[in-house]
């Protein structure tokens, strides 16, 4: 199948030019057909009858192509359209139509992962999604008044915007990945929809250990007013945290204990599951592109500031979203799982 013939079947599969266009020029780049040429092309009204009322019938050289490109794709997935045609003689456009036509295949990114995950960490991931979401239930019911997630990354002081506007005939200008000895400060947050419960920057000096954790992060929790009533009442306040050594020590377990703190359950290796990793500290970084600080101070103004313009409907919609993580994470058996 030539260039025209395909363009005119993916017209009558009801692709307009620009769809049929950005389709062909995505995968062929240079050797795809010009926007007017496909235009021509469909105006011509020389294509054969619609799809619907004809079969096409597929000769035996329509099977040996298939079974080169076949053969093709089995030694080598992750070749382009350009070099399964390279490497098996067949025009860019007859491999482009096979592919997505005949053989019903589309090229597709392959899933970044934080872990390859055993067998024992997908049941984990499991039982703890389950857990999590009972316990969601009853979250949900306080207003998230008695709830916090929490955890801890490195902000930089000084910051680049990743994206400019130029000329199409100019090249963008480089700029160095940032020095592993770039002033950053490590900030712990601890946020739910309610607002902010902790937000705090690790001294210079300081070692991040569960002491630290417990003095500096959990004492400054209990001073919330949301965690003082529900000591007060003696309600159950739930935080939800990693499996990181300073969260889950015997002296931090102690101190939740004792102070009517109740810790989430938490899968191993699972940021997926975790707010302030698939969405805060994403969307924090993102704003302070381009920012510049002096201090750990003006960092932890800037951090909170912008919290504060995030709509409390946004962050519910993040729980909500955890929440269909989780069910997703048990319909995947544990496996890491498409969003």
């Amino acid at each position: 199948m030539n260039s025209k013939e395909f363009i005119l079947f993916q017209n009558r599969k009801g692709l307009n030019a620009t769809q049929i266009y950005r389709m062909i020029e995505s995968e062929m780049h240079d050797e795809a057909p010009s926007y007017s040429t496909i235009t021509k092309y469909i105006r011509s009204q020389s294509f054969a009858p619609n799809i619907s009322t004809r079969t096409r019938i597929i000769k035996r050289a329509d099977l040996y192509k298939d079974q080169k490109i076949e053969k093709s794709l089995k030694d080598n997935p992750d070749f382009s359209v350009r070099e399964i045609a390279a490497d098996t003689k067949l025009p860019p456009s007859t491999v482009y139509f096979i592919l997505t036509t005949r053989m019903n295949y589309k090229s597709m990114l392959l899933q970044k992962v934080p872990h390859e995950l055993t067998s024992e960490q997908k049941i984990k991931r499991v039982e703890c999604s389950q857990a999590l979401l009972e316990h969601m239930e009853t979250i949900k019911k306080s207003g998230y008044r008695y709830f916090s997630t929490g955890d801890e990354s490195f902000f930089f002081w000084d910051t680049r915007k990743k994206r400019i506007w130029l000329p199409t005939d100019e090249k963008p200008p480089q700029f160095p990945t940032a020095k592993f000895f770039a002033t950053k400060t490590m900030i712990t947050i601890f946020w739910s929809p309610c607002g902010i419960q902790v937000l705090k920057a690790l001294e210079p000096g300081q070692s991040f250990n569960s002491t630290y954790f417990k003095d500096q992060i959990l004492n400054e929790l209990l001073t919330n007013k949301y965690a003082a009533n529900s000591k007060k009442h003696k309600k159950k306040f739930f935080i939800q945290i990693d499996n990181a050594r300073p969260h889950k020590s015997s002296t931090v377990t102690k101190f939740c204990e004792e102070n009517n703190i109740c810790i989430l359950p938490h899968p191993p290796y699972s940021p997926d599951l975790a707010p302030s990793d698939f969405f805060l500290f994403g969307y924090m970084k993102k704003k302070l592109e381009g920012a510049k600080f002096n201090s750990a101070d003006e960092l932890i103004e800037a951090i909170n500031s912008i919290f504060q313009e995030i709509p409390t409907d946004v962050l519910k919609t993040v729980f909500i979203e955890l929440e269909e993580r989780l069910k997703k994470c048990i319909e995947a058996n544990g496996d890491y799982f498409q969003i």
